[in-house]
């Protein structure tokens, strides 16, 4: 899955500031066909210029997530301050300033100092440039999974596999 944020200047305002968890891109094979899930962190090396959210972010992005009240902050600041697509350009001082001030924020046991460097690790940004995670997989073309039998010839075997609901294997970061 991957977290995203709605920028304010698109052509979705209902969607400007918004917070959300996507998980729209799949892999889809026939339910019968032998696969091994591929967690993508595992592909990326110290020298390849992919990454994932920095886990260090992942208390900070929970908080600006999880409570509603901060969220709506985040989001008003986001549409007043007309934030574009480019996060570096986006100024982040009021939310900062909130998310240091604040009394109910900070009372509820919230502790972020960098809303920008939290900001900076969603997609679709430097190091990731689509907002959707890649999702990966080794498919094994013709090996199929081991199952029971029911019936006697190759045949009822074929048609009670094409019946079945085809594997959906989705990112796993």
């Amino acid at each position: 899955k991957s977290i995203k944020m709605r920028h304010a200047q698109g052509s979705q305002p209902k969607k400007f500031g918004e917070l959300f968890y996507d998980t729209i891109d799949k892999i889809i094979v026939p339910a019968d066909t032998e696969v091994q899930p591929i967690a993508v962190n595992t592909l990326l090396s110290s020298t390849s210029v992919l990454r994932v959210f920095p886990a260090k972010n992942s208390e900070g992005i929970n908080q600006l997530r999880n409570n509603p009240f901060v969220r709506n902050f985040l989001k008003d600041v986001c549409v007043d301050e007309k934030w574009g697509p480019e996060m570096r350009n986006n100024s982040t001082k009021k939310m900062d300033h909130f998310c240091k001030t604040n009394k109910r924020f900070l009372g509820g046991g919230g502790k972020i100092s960098n809303v920008k460097e939290i900001l900076l690790g969603l997609y679709p940004n430097e190091h990731m440039p689509s907002d959707h995670p890649p999702v990966a997989a080794t498919v094994f073309v013709n090996a199929k999974k081991a199952t029971s039998k029911r019936g006697n010839s190759d045949c009822d075997s074929q048609q009670s596999a094409s019946n079945k609901k085809p594997q959906v294997i989705r990112s796993a970061l």
